[in-house]
C-alpha cells in the first residue's frame, strides 16, 4: 500500500498560482442518498441523487502573499467565487488535481500574543468537482 506525505500537496487558484503559507486543507465530497420501498417489499432500496463538495484550508497568514490576499479580498468586495485546484500528494506530472470552483463562505484571521497569526477559509462547491492529474 502506498502512502504519501502530507507536506507535498498545495492548494493553488485555477491559474496554478500556489496560495501561499498554506499547513492543511480538507476537500470532502458528499453524496445525497435516497431510500424507497413499495408495498408488499419489506426491503428497501437506495438510490444516489446529487453531489457536492466543499474546501477548507488553514496556515499562516502572509500579508504580502498575492494569492491568499486575493481570497479574502474575493469575500470583501467580490461575488466569494474563487476557482482553485487541489493537490494532495504533490505538483509532480500525473499526480492528482481536483478543480471546480468554491463560493467562499468564511475567511479567517486569528491573532495571538504568544503565537502565529492564523489564516483559514472554507467555501462551498458551485458546481462540478472535477478529478484530473497535474500536466
Amino acid at each position: 500500500m502506498a502512502t504519501v506525505t502530507g507536506y507535498s500537496g498545495s492548494l493553488r487558484d485555477s491559474s496554478g498560482n500556489k496560495i501561499g503559507e498554506l499547513t492543511a486543507f480538507t476537500l470532502n465530497i458528499t453524496q445525497n442518498n435516497e431510500q424507497f420501498n413499495s408495498f408488499g417489499n419489506a426491503w428497501t432500496s437506495t438510490t444516489a441523487t446529487t453531489k457536492g463538495w466543499s474546501v477548507d484550508g488553514s496556515g499562516n497568514y502572509d500579508p504580502d502573499d498575492t494569492y491568499q490576499t486575493a481570497v479574502v479580498d474575493e469575500v470583501l468586495t467580490g461575488d466569494a467565487s474563487y476557482a482553485i485546484a487541489l493537490r494532495a500528494e504533490g505538483d509532480t506530472t500525473g499526480d492528482d488535481e481536483f478543480t471546480g470552483t468554491i463560493k467562499l463562505s468564511e475567511v479567517s484571521i486569528e491573532a495571538s500574543a504568544d503565537g502565529l497569526i492564523a489564516f483559514s477559509f472554507s467555501g462551498a462547491g458551485d458546481g462540478t468537482l472535477t478529478k484530473g492529474t497535474v500536466s
